[in-house]
């Protein structure tokens, strides 16, 4: 099973949905209180600005959602996943035409 670790404060109450979701499923994790200075600089490290954050293995989900955490849960994919859901890591392909370049997402 991948790592969870979870970012959050006491006043969160989507921290709180966080914590009984994943205590309801018995998923062990390790919690990070922000509010303390070397809780603070691991979140620094995810570039969150706000909780919860989430890192599963190593893909980073900023705020709650539980079907994106099962899916991270799940995935075998490794890439962070941003607060809309879309991978940070894109794959693309190349095509030159002419003296231009462009570039397609996939």
């Amino acid at each position: 099973m991948k790592r969870i670790v979870l970012f959050s404060q006491k006043s969160c109450s989507n921290c709180k949905d966080a914590q009984q979701y994943m205590a309801s499923k018995g998923y062990s994790y390790r919690l990070v209180d922000i509010s303390s200075p070397k809780g603070r600089k691991e979140f620094n490290s995810t570039g969150a600005r706000s909780v919860p954050v989430l890192r599963v293995g190593d893909q980073v989900l900023i705020g709650w959602n539980m079907t994106k955490f099962e899916k991270a849960l799940k995935s075998k994919d490794q890439s962070a996943i941003s607060p809309l859901g879309l991978p940070f890591l894109y794959s693309f392909r190349y095509k030159k035409t002419d003296s231009m370049c462009r570039f397609f997402f996939n």
